[in-house]
């Protein structure tokens, strides 16, 4: 399956090398509004859509709105609403409301791999309980793109949230094994914040993550190093972690092991190693078997790809019971074992 993304990748890759670009010249630069960010709002059947154009502290950037009856119809209206041609090469961030990720996904997803101009290296994140001009009144500064995008580059760092990309969403929404997650923002008082994951199961959204579980689900990617991290008595900076997971299957029953090895070190003089050891293990083991449950009884959600590890496990296996359907998930037994060295 690793293959099969690798593939799927490599082909959108392709189409937006050889499609997209930027066209723009020199002499009509004013006619041209070149978006760094692009709001997306669903208000009962209407679709509604702000550019957001890079500003200076002296020169707020323009911003061009539109309207439709499709997200399709409301991209093609910008043009016409900003006076310019909207260029989109340059775009930084996608924002989807709570509203549009929670009805119209599929539809997003399907637009976003015909706007060829869109990089694949932007990235979406859906604002909770925000519209247009609350984003545009926040605070940040003068290029509001690469803030939004720095907040979260900055929180999947310290383990507290995931960055999706265009490429991402592409890669999980055409694997028929995977499913997809996008981090969610929150605006409060002009200050922008990440406050979980939104996950998706088939293509639909079916729940939210708050920061606990964003983190244990990074942890089990293997997706973070060098946080700190409160347990007990003891504060601790994790340093690096290392994630083995595996599949196999066992009297036709599929289990899938998460070995981590976390390097920590601990910052609190009143607490001896050991004590923080233990209590490091015990805490990370707790949220990270409660988030799997979550995600695989609850939600229904593939993100961790058990799928996959199955698929590559025992491909005989897998064709013979169906490791699509999502009750499948339930049948995953999981094993997680954290073993925490302190240095």
């Amino acid at each position: 399956m690793k293959i099969i993304k690798s593939l799927v990748l490599a082909v959108v890759i392709i189409a937006f090398t050889f499609m997209s670009g930027c066209n723009a010249g020199t002499s009509d630069l004013g006619k041209r509004l070149i978006v760094q960010m692009i709001y997306i709002e669903k208000d009962n059947d209407k679709y509604s859509v702000a550019a957001f154009e890079q500003g200076s502290k002296n020169k707020p950037g323009e911003r061009a709105d539109a309207m439709g009856n499709s997200f399709a119809e409301a991209l093609n209206e910008l043009s016409a609403s900003a006076g310019k041609r909207i260029l989109l090469s340059h775009t930084r961030t996608i924002l989807l409301d709570s509203d549009m990720a929670d009805k119209d996904m599929i539809k997003c997803v399907e637009l976003l791999s015909q706007y060829n101009e869109v990089p694949l290296e932007s990235h979406v994140i859906i604002a909770e309980g925000s519209s247009a001009q609350e984003v545009a009144q926040a605070d940040m500064y003068e290029d509001a793109a690469v803030k939004v995008g720095g907040i979260f580059e900055t929180s999947n760092k310290t383990a507290t949230s995931i960055v999706t990309t265009v490429s991402d969403l592409l890669v999980d929404y055409y694997d028929d094994l995977s499913d997809m997650s996008i981090p969610v923002m929150n605006l409060k008082n002009g200050e922008i914040s990440a406050s979980g994951t939104a996950v998706f199961s088939k293509r639909k959204y079916v729940g939210k993550l708050d920061q606990t579980a964003t983190r244990a689900v990074l942890l089990l990617k293997g997706k973070v190093k060098d946080f700190y991290i409160g347990t007990g008595q003891s504060q601790l900076n994790i340093s690096r972690i290392k994630t083995k997971a595996k599949a196999k299957i066992n009297n036709q029953q599929p289990f899938v092991s998460f070995h981590l090895t976390v390097y920590a070190q601990n910052i609190d003089d009143e607490s001896s190693d050991l004590a923080a050891k233990e209590e490091l293990e015990k805490s990370l083991t707790k949220q990270l078997n409660e988030t799997v449950t979550l995600l695989k009884d609850e939600y229904l959600c593939d993100i961790l790809n058990f799928r996959t590890m199955v698929f590559k496990s025992d491909k005989k296996y897998a064709k013979a019971n169906d490791i699509e359907s999502e009750e499948f998930l339930k049948k995953v037994n999981v094993i997680i074992d954290v073993d925490v060295i302190m240095g």
